[in-house]
């Protein structure tokens, strides 16, 4: 290989580290622009960002090498790469493993809480898609990875197959069954959210009392 071959290689290799920098930055503004900001959390968008930095290391290990190309080539990528980074930092070292907390579905968990029987009280920051920025934090009732519903405060069956929760948006009580994981609102509304909550598993009913003891609602758990 001549001399020229060897620079137009060099070339190639810097050209390519500026299109990958751009494809990486490419996707996450589609995501932002979708609606989608849960995909910085993607493990393959991580690992793509991540991999550019062999680019900056094949360039200086090449026969011929140029330092115009090689600096033509890190200056592209790095301002390509540099609105990248605060979602990088604040997802990659959840996603690879060095940050307790853990992502599930695209949610980032801060900490988790769990109350047994597959229930958890988790409390997540999500990214809200308002303008570039945005966090939201919010504390959820779980059923394994299930997010069943913002919740102010709930009871768990002796059984662990249903659970009662006043969701802390609506004020409706919510009832969800562990059979078929589905959740559904109660009829009665303005239930007090400290309510006492009695389970009689071998009637199959779940009583609703007022703080005073007056009770407030019966349900046939079916």
């Amino acid at each position: 290989m001549t001399g020229l071959d060897n620079l137009r290689s060099f070339r190639s290799v810097a050209i390519l580290a500026v299109l990958h920098a751009a494809t990486v930055l490419g996707v996450l503004i589609l995501a932002l622009a979708l609606g989608h900001p849960e995909w910085q959390n993607n493990s393959y968008w991580l690992f793509a960002a991540t991999a550019w930095l062999i680019w900056p290391i094949a360039l200086t290990a090449h026969p011929a090498r140029s330092s115009r190309w090689w600096l033509f080539s890190l200056a592209c990528g790095t301002l390509l790469l540099l609105p990248c980074l605060r979602f990088y930092i604040r997802s990659a070292p959840i996603v690879f493993g060095f940050d307790a907390r853990r992502i599930v579905n695209g949610v980032t968990i801060v900490k988790s809480e769990d109350l047994g029987g597959g229930f958890f009280r988790r409390t997540t920051e999500e990214k809200v898609f308002d303008g570039f920025e945005g966090i939201y934090h919010g504390e959820y009732l779980y059923f394994r990875d299930q997010k069943l519903g913002p919740f102010s405060a709930s009871s768990i069956a002796p059984d662990r197959e249903y659970a009662l929760f006043f969701n802390s948006m609506t004020r409706q009580p919510m009832l969800f069954r562990r059979r078929n994981t589905t959740t559904s609102a109660l009829p009665t509304r303005g239930l007090p959210p400290n309510a006492k909550v009695e389970w009689d598993i071998s009637q199959r009913r779940l009583l609703i009392s007022s703080p005073e003891g007056k009770e407030l609602q019966t349900v046939t758990l079916d």
